[in-house]
């Protein structure tokens, strides 16, 4: 949610589950953004409302499981991407937040010798 504004971030039958953004105007719901905004489909998704943004993190199903992040401004009608994280992953877990204008990231990786290993991410 931004606000009272609920979002809901989910993959796209329709965009072959390629991944959509829908927003909830009190009557109805309505894409926010282009439909099916990421390159290929994912998993582990996350959406953060964020001053005035949206941002969005995913492990992407067609990129060796490559962590990905976007952002949509408020004010423009295109994601940015904020660029893929980390590649060559078996990510297991993933979750985003932003506190103090701050990003942060953590992941399970399970492609690591040894066992699986947490790691957390600071962006922005």
């Amino acid at each position: 949610m931004a606000g009272a504004t609920p979002y809901v971030l989910f993959a796209d039958p329709s965009q072959s589950n390629k991944f959509s953004i829908m927003k909830y105007d009190g009557f109805n719901w309505a894409y926010y953004g282009p439909p099916g905004f990421t390159s290929g489909t994912g998993s582990l998704a996350t959406l953060k409302a964020y001053d005035g943004s949206l941002f969005v993190t995913y492990a992407s199903s067609s990129s060796n499981g490559t962590i990905s992040v976007k952002q949509l401004p408020a004010s423009a009608g295109e994601w940015i991407d904020l660029g893929p994280v980390t590649a060559d992953l078996a990510t297991n877990f993933l979750t985003m937040d932003i506190f103090g204008g701050k990003m942060y990231l953590a992941f399970q990786d399970s492609s690591c010798a040894g066992g699986a290993k947490g790691s957390v991410m600071v962006l922005r």
